[in-house]
């Protein structure tokens, strides 16, 4: 049986995990694709300082992501996310919420 949470993460998202800085300072990238459900939605939220600010969008994953990772909702061939104008965000919170009974499934939550 598909559980509830995992239902309706169909949609194909590209993620960008940040890595080792290479010889000039700047952060490399591990692309990957994955499962989830982008909504496009202003919600508030504290980001690493504590700050509160409004997402561009909510992702819901199967897999937990890194801050600082970068997020597009779609395929995309680009190895660095940085050099996309408009097309991928960076994941400013990551929230991972338990199911209520306990099983080992948890909603996660990036916040772009």
């Amino acid at each position: 049986m598909t559980n509830w949470i995992f239902a309706n993460l169909k949609s194909t998202i590209t993620y960008w995990s940040p890595g080792a800085r290479d010889g000039f300072g700047q952060i490399t990238f591990s692309k990957s694709t994955i499962k989830g459900r982008w909504v496009d939605k202003a919600e508030q939220f504290n980001d690493r300082e504590g700050q509160e600010v409004t997402s561009s969008a909510i992702v819901y994953l199967r897999t937990d992501v890194s801050l600082d990772g970068y997020l597009l909702n779609g395929s995309s061939t680009a190895s660095d996310p940085t050099t996309l104008t408009d097309d991928a965000y960076q994941v400013r919170a990551f929230k991972k919420t338990p199911d209520l009974k306990m099983t080992g499934v948890y909603e996660r939550k990036a916040f772009l």
